[in-house]
């Protein structure tokens, strides 16, 4: 397993390790959140799906004003 810091840049995103997961955010705001199972597997939850997909949506429509 190889570790990381708990926050740092890695190319155009920064993270920050948290409880069980990671959160990456690029350089234009665009953020995932990433949780790790016991097995190491990582699990993407509901919650985050439909946050990271409302983000989208709303960053797209204020583009189109």
């Amino acid at each position: 397993m190889r570790r990381i810091s708990r926050t740092d840049h890695i190319g155009a995103y920064s993270h920050t390790v948290h409880g069980t997961g990671c959160r990456f955010v690029s350089d234009n705001g665009t953020e995932v959140d990433v949780d790790f199972a016991a097995d190491g597997s990582e699990v993407f939850d509901l919650w985050r799906l439909r946050r990271y997909g409302l983000g989208r949506f709303l960053r797209i429509i204020s583009l189109t004003r």
